[in-house]
């Protein structure tokens, strides 16, 4: 399985909720997601990716690591940093969203504008989350490079998602329940898939600066072992020297 990364994508979304919790607190206008969204977002784009994720096939080239220490923690200091960072990046795009599509409506002084706000940034945040799969797949491996195909669970997972996501906020009585506003502008949906870019572009930099240090950290770790080696190799050929002198 991609790095084990299950247990990640649920904390993600978790960290992800709690991010937009704080902002909405120090913010006096109406929070960019109602409780019944939150409710649902996690429920739909948590619980069947985080699934499919365990179905994950085994990664390409993982015999070819260096084996992991015994005393090693499941989720080391870097891979801790990388997911709290990932949830970071899925809060600011929300907000991002949510903010441009608040101002851009006018919908300081009109509720039913100021939801419909709400509903574009619930959507995004979903779909956010879905496409998160795709990106769990390795803690550092770009996904250009794993690809998304391999996984046919998770693929199916991100349609019966979506699916889910689309009858919730597009059907009037289950949107009306879920105190969502259908999106009524083309130009709404072109800043979802803008902030969906975004979520990758922002990604895909944080495994890129991870794979840097990665190589480093495993190049400074070969350094020392070929150098205590050499020190070895040394002590030995001194010992021979002196049983040889004997």
């Amino acid at each position: 399985m991609g790095d084990a990364l299950c247990s990640g994508h649920g904390l993600r979304v978790s960290a992800n909720t709690y991010y937009i919790s704080i902002e909405t607190k120090q913010s006096s206008r109406r929070p960019p997601l109602t409780a019944m969204m939150v409710l649902f977002a996690n429920i739909i784009a948590d619980v069947p990716p985080s699934m499919a994720l365990g179905l994950e096939p085994i990664e390409k080239g993982i015999m070819l690591r260096q084996p992991r220490r015994p005393d090693a923690a499941v989720l080391s200091i870097s891979t801790s940093v990388i997911i709290t960072v990932q949830g970071f990046i899925l809060a600011a795009v929300t907000l991002a969203v949510y903010f441009y599509t608040y101002f851009a409506l006018g919908a300081d002084q009109d509720m039913v504008l100021n939801n419909e706000a709400q509903t574009v940034s619930f959507i995004a945040l979903t779909i956010l989350q879905l496409n998160q799969g795709f990106l769990s797949r390795s803690i550092e491996a770009s996904v250009f490079k794993t690809g998304i195909l391999e996984n046919r669970w998770l693929i199916g997972a991100w349609f019966l998602s979506t699916g889910l996501l689309l009858i919730g906020t597009m059907i009037r009585p289950i949107a009306t329940f879920l105190e969502c506003t259908p999106p009524q502008f083309g130009w709404e949906w072109l800043v979802i898939a803008i902030g969906c870019i975004v979520h990758v572009l922002c990604t895909e930099i944080l495994k890129f600066v991870a794979r840097k240090v990665s190589a480093r950290r495993e190049l400074r770790q070969n350094l020392i072992t070929e150098n205590a080696r050499v020190v070895e190799n040394y002590i030995e050929k001194q010992n021979r020297v002196k049983e040889i002198k004997k």
